[in-house]
């Protein structure tokens, strides 16, 4: 059964498997059977056996039996099918030569091709080689000879079938460079007559063929030729004396600047170019001698005038010569200067470079099949062992130039030194962009996965020492990192294996890390000062597009070094040479003659002009001089530029140096190297042709090297005539030259502006680089446009300009540029749906499915919108953006697909028109740019990497991502904020599972405040295309407004101690009032989702609501201070200080405000001050220490009060009391006994009456309860981060969680005092720890505590006061240490907070953990039983340093209540509520976990082994 796709097919001509031409419905295809190769069979004889054998062999070419096989498998068949697998594009004809297999009916049944073949044992199956074999060696390529005998064939096939044979006639053609060059190699190896072959080849070849380069010499020849027929007609006419003969006006014109030759004397028909002046004379140029004759007198310098006879040219004898010329013309220049003053012979084929087979394969798999200009010096340079300088513009080939020999001389390894893994080259690149890329490259020209490491921001720091470890080749990196592994000395870099350094990108890191280069090269030093072999140097390698300062000393420095440049304008910079700039409104003629007259008169002088009238006005004004003139425009022929450049090189009077005056075309076909002087009368129209006149000093450049007595002068004649490289060209002068007049400035501003201008008319989007970074690294070379257009740049109407916005990414770019289709738009709490992304695609795929719509664009133009066929029965919308090139056959342009945003390229053939009414449909497609990153280390790119990072997190399909808009340029997005969101329909809820630019500021990215700032100025005028806030609404401001809340005085409050300035001035919060907090946030949240206006400004005084930095929870807040983007704000119900970015605060709603007074009360602790003059910062320390700011519960008693200065109601003096211990404690009285402050007399007797001896515990009941709900307080809110709250495991599942304060918890903890001298024993002692923990605790029954300050930080104890252990840290007791945990359905992380812990024991079990160690003389240790059952196989823990991550994988996935099974509250468990301390190995805590709080610190029994206190390192 045939498969399905077959078609009919006619064989015409096949000569192997690979290669049959057929014909279908009469178009001829090429076609091939896929997935076989040759191979061979043969009858040998067995002399053990002494009999004959079937032999089987593998060949590279098809032997003449499969062709035979062939020719029997046809003969039989009745009807011929071929189905297409493959397509390749290595077909000898236009169109595509076709793989898959051929079948045939007999009579015998259906047959296949490739089976009949295969059983033959001629062939086998082997699709693997197959593929190998297809770029080079299936040898579907003919000679001239075979492919003329095929066209041959098809002609008289369709000359009998149809009347198509005239169209392969023209195919002939296409071989004919693969011909010319058989002769050339039969030239060079039998010594044939190479001038008599090519003149008969010439006269068969009547089309042009497509290797230009070839067909550039074949053009000179035959115009030599005719022009030197020409001649010798005219030379015979004038010895035969004939007066009347008639020369054609066209050979006239030719032949008018010939100067006949010899090898070294000249002389110049002077009658006949008088003629010719004055034929072409006119009125300006008169003028214009006269001035010039009267201002410049000619100068009195006598000279000897070389005469030689006029010779009629032969052309048996101008042959050699001719072609020598023409070979010189399309050979490339490169400056090479040597240290050894070796000459450098380029090398520009591919057999006579040194390179292993591995890499030749890879290079011509690569199409790399010659050396380009700069690899033919470098490749054979660097495999010799020497330095390199290597000098070229963008897309030369300096990368590949150094990288091919640099992995030829690695795979050849190095003497292995003991103890030594280090690479063997380290090249570093200023981007990670360039480093992935060269991996990519080294990775297919070594073969060695594991031997090559790549390494630059973002990549994990371990895989980086593993693979060092492991030992590594090649190095690839960016200088930041590279400066870190060699700064560690533990897992950094080793060098002693180093033989190579490269440094690529050099004009990015002589401009961002020069300290950087410095470091490598002093690095490099030490290492070969400490080798043993010192005349084992170490290579380097250095490629730069510019000529930095810092080559010139190194080049000087490193053996054997060779500058190449093949940049001419770096020449200049390389060589310092003297570049004048004059800028001349009217007389240029008279600045040349300035110019000449203050060189030296002996030496070269070439003048380059723009136009052919510049070069005539120029020739008749140096008339006067005494130099011999050379003047060349585009009118010459080949045979004129012939004479010219042999009389250049031929001229050799000793006073007095030649003019050449020429065109730019015609001066690099005169291929003149040797000139001292460089004019430019004007500007070309393009930079390559600028940088092209620097060739003609190519000889004359002086080494860096060596003493060169030649000195090279440049001069630049600028006039009005602007041309539109002057910016560029003014940027290159700049470097060489302070001397510029300032009115160029002006000049090249204008023509950018006006560049630009018509970039945007022809549709070139602006500079990637620009929006992402705010500048532009390569703006000279960047071909994108550099500013925003009014009428060009303007938002679509459709396009949000502020507000948020959602949206699915299609296509990412880089790691903060995306192409996506909006979802939802909330403006002014509004919320806009947009249409669905495959409402288009429906809609397109309606149309064009009736086969009848499906009609051509036609001939594309810019701007053009029509359909593109993306596959096979699928279309897009697209624009035409460019046409990149037209052929006969078909045009290839750059379309932009409007509903993707995205650029690719196609042919004219898949464009189809597109009616009105599909045009007429918005896209909803925008791209999205993510602002304030930059990437790490300075670098310009986001590296592969992050690009990946970004697409693992976005790859989800049921998520979107959400931002906020901070402004639009067209149809692209600024956004400040980007958040991956799922909806999680069935609980109503949208939860945000990444935050990208967090994800990227962890490894990949910084922040860049001034970015946003830059796309402003970028804007210029035009900035109300960058909106960043609501064009016309401004946000409703509430100043002032709202009540404080306040104590009673006389009576006694439960409180948090939030904020400790000093203890004049501390900041507490009600306890009683945390229910109805709870509601306000839960009320704040549901205001946030609700998506309400930004906030455009803050003003100093301003109530609103702000992120709160620890938790991302808004809470209300007064604006203090407004720094640009930055607020610093006051928590009015935390009383906290915080600085807030514009961002991440929203105004406040009057109804939030007066819903709950603002919760911070000002108090001061009453009856004490300073011990000295000010409170010291160790009393302050202390205070806050003990207060645990807003984690431990006091009760406070006001006395008096008065204004506040913080906040906005009144200031309490209060005493305060601590109940955690076993008697209550008046913090007041504690600091005095402490000696941290002294008495205040006047106040001192309030503290005998803080708790009256008539209160009995009955009466604390109602002290401290709930205030009631306030509306809406039924409904659960969150809890808010600074409330300890936690419920104990003893706890009723009756009792209400939310009622902590209540009489039952406090009834027990107030304690009354008995007397003075009691209150005096459970006040603790000072007592310092000291080196002996036996010696610091206290003889007798006093209570001791550790206050030192350098350690107050890293304290964590829960106990203040213990009946029966001293409060000091016991250093040969066990001591439990503190954890923190948290968890999702999944795992339990926990925390054990000890720092500085080398050795730990750690055994994980079903139920149950056990830890211990030992640290600073003290034991740690704990042993409990979990919640639940975990699996032990993937739990697992390791050391961070700070604290030791236990990371417990649950059986059952389902939330624990606590962590251990404890018969009380375990004071050492709290858990991590604030998660500051989040590693990239932690996992995302789950949302419901988030509301948990922290433990409330109990009191525990004396006797209990819980009961201890503890000092964390």
């Amino acid at each position: 059964m045939l498969p399905p796709g077959s078609y009919r097919i006619k064989i015409i001509q096949y000569c192997n498997p690979h290669l049959i031409w057929v014909d279908r419905d009469n178009v001829l295809e090429q076609i091939g059977i896929y997935g076989i190769v040759p191979h061979g069979k043969t009858l040998a004889f067995n002399p053990v056996t002494n009999s004959y054998y079937f032999s089987e062999f593998d060949v590279d070419k098809w032997l003449p039996a499969a062709t035979n096989l062939m020719k029997e498998f046809f003969a039989d068949a009745t009807e011929i099918w071929f189905s297409v697998i493959h397509l390749d594009d290595d077909c000898i004809f236009d169109g595509k030569h076709k793989y898959g297999d051929i079948y045939c009916n007999t009579k015998s049944g259906l047959k296949n091709l490739s089976t009949y073949l295969t059983k033959s044992s001629f062939a086998i199956i082997d699709k693997g080689v197959f593929h190998e074999k297809l770029s080079q060696k299936l040898h579907t390529k003919l000679n001239y000879s075979h492919m003329r005998d095929v066209i041959r064939n098809l002609n008289a096939y369709y000359k009998k079938n149809t009347n198509k044979f005239e169209l392969y006639e023209k195919d002939l053609n296409m071989n004919k460079c693969d011909a010319l060059e058989e002769v050339n190699w039969k030239f060079g190896k039998k010594g044939t007559d190479k001038d008599f072959v090519m003149k008969k080849f010439c006269q068969k070849m009547d089309e042009k063929p497509r290797n230009m380069m070839m067909f550039k010499k074949l053009e000179m020849l035959q115009i030599w030729k005719r022009n030197m027929e020409a001649e010798t007609k005219i030379s015979t006419a004038k010895e035969d004396k004939e007066p009347n003969i008639k020369i054609n006006e066209e050979i006239k014109n030719e032949s008018f600047n010939v100067r006949p030759t010899q090898k070294k004397k000249f002389n110049v028909l002077e009658s006949e170019k008088a003629l010719k002046m004055e034929n072409n004379s006119d009125d300006n140029i008169d003028d214009i001698m006269q001035y010039i004759d009267t201002k410049y007198p000619k100068r009195n310098i006598k000279m000897s005038k070389n005469v030689i006879k006029h010779e009629k040219i032969d052309l048996n004898t101008i042959t050699s010569s001719m072609c020598s010329f023409v070979d010189n013309i399309v050979t490339p220049v490169i400056m090479v200067h040597s240290k050894l003053k070796k000459y450098r012979r380029p090398i520009f084929t591919m057999r006579d470079i040194p390179f292993n087979e591995h890499i030749q394969i890879v290079l011509k798999k690569m199409s790399i099949t010659r050396p380009m200009s700069i690899q033919s010096i470098t490749w054979h340079t660097i495999l010799r062992g020497h330095s390199i300088f290597i000098i070229g513009p963008k897309f030369c080939g300096k990368t590949m130039g150094y990288l091919a020999s640099v992995c030829r001389l690695i795979s050849d390894g190095t003497p292995e030194i003991s103890n030594c893994v280090g690479p063997i080259c380290i090249i570093v690149c200023a981007t990670a962009e360039s480093v992935a890329q060269i991996e990519e490259n080294a990775k297919m020209l070594l073969g060695l996965k594991d031997r090559i490491l790549a390494v630059y921001s973002g990549v994990d720091d371990m895989f980086i020492a593993t693979s060092l470890l492991n030992g590594c080749d090649l190095l690839i990196s960016t200088p930041s990192v590279l400066v870190r592994l060699l700064q560690d000395n533990d897992f950094g870099v080793d060098l002693r294996r180093i033989r190579i350094i490269v440094l690529d990108d050099c004009e990015r890191m002589n401009e961002v890390y020069r300290r950087e280069l410095k470091f490598f090269l002093h690095k490099i030093k030490e290492v070969e000062i400490s080798k043993s072999n010192k005349e084992l140097k170490v290579q380097f390698v250095v490629a730069s597009r510019i000529w930095c300062d810092f080559m010139e000393p190194l080049a000087k420095k490193v053996p054997d070094a060779v500058i190449s440049i093949g940049a001419f304008t770096e020449c200049v910079i390389y060589s310092k040479a003297k570049m004048t700039v004059s800028f001349v409104k009217n007389d240029k003629v008279g600045s040349v003659f300035e110019f000449l007259d203050e060189i030296d008169a002996s030496k070269k002088v070439v003048i380059v002009c723009r136009l052919d009238d510049e070069v005539k006005i120029l020739e008749k004004g140096l008339k006067c001089r005494q130099n011999y003139i050379f003047a060349c425009n585009n009118e010459m022929t080949l045979s004129d530029l012939h004479n010219i450049n042999s009389s250049w090189n031929d001229y050799d009077a000793p006073l007095i140096g030649p003019i050449l005056i020429c065109t730019d075309e015609n001066l690099t076909h005169l291929n003149i190297t040797d000139a001292n002087y460089l004019v430019h009368y004007s500007l070309p129209k393009a930079y390559l042709f600028f940088r092209k006149r620097f060739f003609v000093l190519n000889d004359k450049y002086p080494s860096i090297f060596h003493s060169n007595n030649d000195s090279v002068k440049i001069k630049i004649i600028l006039d009005k005539v602007n041309t539109e490289e002057l910016p560029k060209i003014l940027n290159f002068v700049k470097r060489c030259t302070k001397d510029i007049p300032p009115v160029l400035d002006e000049i090249s501003s204008k023509i950018l502006a006006k560049k630009d201008v018509m970039k945007a008319e022809t549709l070139v989007p602006i500079c990637g680089n620009l929006l992402t970074l705010g500048y532009c690294p390569e703006f000279y070379d960047c071909r994108n446009r550099h500013s925003v257009l009014k009428g060009h740049d303007d938002p679509p109407k459709w396009v949000p300009r502020y507000g948020i916005v959602t949206f699915k990414i299609i296509h990412l770019h880089t790691a903060v540029n995306y192409s996506a289709r909006l979802l939802t738009h909330i403006e002014n709490s509004e919320q806009i749906k947009y249409p669905a992304m495959h409402t288009i695609s429906i809609k397109l795929g309606m149309y064009f499915g009736n086969v009848a719509n499906r009609q051509l664009h036609g001939i594309p133009k810019v701007g053009d919108i029509c359909a593109v066929s993306v596959k096979l029965d699928s279309f897009a919308r697209c624009q035409v953006v460019k046409i990149i090139s037209r052929t006969r056959s078909f045009y290839r342009v750059l379309i932009k697909l409007l509903d993707e945003e995205k650029y690719e390229e196609t042919r004219d053939i898949y464009l189809y028109h597109l009616p009105e009414s599909l045009i007429s449909i918005e896209t909803y497609t925008v791209q999205i740019r993510l602002v304030n990153l930059k990437p790490k280390d300075n670098d310009v790119t986001f590296s592969p990497l992050a690009l990946n990072n970004i697409k693992s997190l976005v790859g989800d399909e049921d998520s979107y991502v959400r931002g906020r808009i901070v402004g639009v340029i067209g149809n692209c997005l600024f956004l400040d904020t980007l958040e991956v969101c799922e909806n999680l329909t069935s609980l109503d809820q949208v939860v945000v599972k990444h935050d990208l630019k967090q994800e990227l500021l962890q490894t990949h990215a910084e922040e860049y405040t001034d970015h946003i700032n830059k796309i402003k100025e970028l804007c210029g005028p035009n900035f109300s295309k960058v909106s960043t806030s609501v064009p016309v609404k401004k946000s409703k401001k509430n100043k002032g407004k709202g009540t404080w809340a306040h104590l009673n005085i006389g009576e006694i409050e439960g409180v948090f101690i939030t904020a400790v300035i000093n203890p004049e001035q501390c900041l507490v919060r009600v306890s009683k009032f945390e229910p109805c907090m709870q509601v306000l946030l839960k009320d704040i949240e549901t205001y946030i989702d609700s998506n309400p206006e930004p906030l455009i400004d803050a003003e100093v005084g301003d109530i609103i609501l702000a992120k709160f930095p620890d938790d991302d929870i808004y809470e209300r807040a007064r604006v203090e201070k407004v720094e640009g983007n930055m607020i610093n704000c006051f928590f009015v119900d935390q009383g906290d200080w915080a600085y807030v970015p514009l961002k991440d605060a929203m105004p406040i709603a009057d109804k939030l405000i007066n819903k709950l007074p603002f919760q911070s009360i000002e108090c001061r602790l009453i009856g004490v001050k300073p011990a000295g003059n000010v409170w010291t910062d160790f009393c302050n320390t202390w205070l806050s220490n003990y207060a645990d700011e807003g984690t431990k519960h006091f009760f406070a008693k006001p006395f008096n009060k008065q204004p506040a200065t913080t906040t906005g109601g009144n200031k309490y003096s209060i005493a305060l009391v601590d109940t955690s211990s076993s008697a209550d404690i008046i913090i007041n009285q504690l600091m005095l006994d402490l000696n941290l402050a002294s008495t205040l007399e006047d106040e001192i007797d309030y503290l005998k009456d803080v708790v009256p001896n008539t209160k009995t515990p009955e009466d604390w009941k109602n002290l401290d309860e709930p205030t009631p709900n306030i509306s809406n307080a039924s409904s659960m809110p969150k809890l808010i981060r600074s409330v300890p709250l936690i419920e104990s495991d003893c706890d009723s599942n009756q009792s209400d969680p939310w009622e902590m304060y209540n009489v039952a918890d406090f009834a027990s903890y107030l304690k009354q005092p008995q007397n003075t001298k009691q209150a005096k024993q459970n006040l603790p002692a000072i007592m310092p720890l000291a080196d002996n923990a036996d010696e610091s605790i206290s003889s007798d029954n006093t209570i001791s505590i550790d206050l030192s300050v350098s350690k107050s930080n890293d304290l964590d104890s829960d106990d203040t006061v213990s009946s029966t252990k001293p409060q000091c840290a016991i250093l040969d007791e066990t001591r439990q240490p503190k954890l923190l945990w948290r968890q999702d359905k999944a795992v339990v992380q926990i925390k054990i907070q000890l720092i500085g812990v080398e050795e730990y024991e750690m055994a994980i079990k079903d139920r149950s953990i056990k830890f211990s160690t030992h640290l600073r003389g003290t034991t740690y240790a704990f042993d409990f039983e979990l919640y639940g059952v975990v699996d032990t196989g993937k739990s697992s823990h390791s050391n961070k340093g700070q604290y030791i991550l236990v990371k417990l994988v649950k059986i059952l996935q389902k939330n624990w209540g606590t962590l251990g099974n404890f018969d009380r509250i375990k004071r050492w468990i709290v858990y991590d509520v604030d998660n500051l301390d989040a590693s990239s190995d932690e996992e995302v805590v789950d949302d419901s976990i988030v509301n948990i709080v922290k433990e409330l610190h109990e009191r525990e029994d004396t006797d209990s082994d819980d009961d201890v206190d503890f000092i964390y390192y």
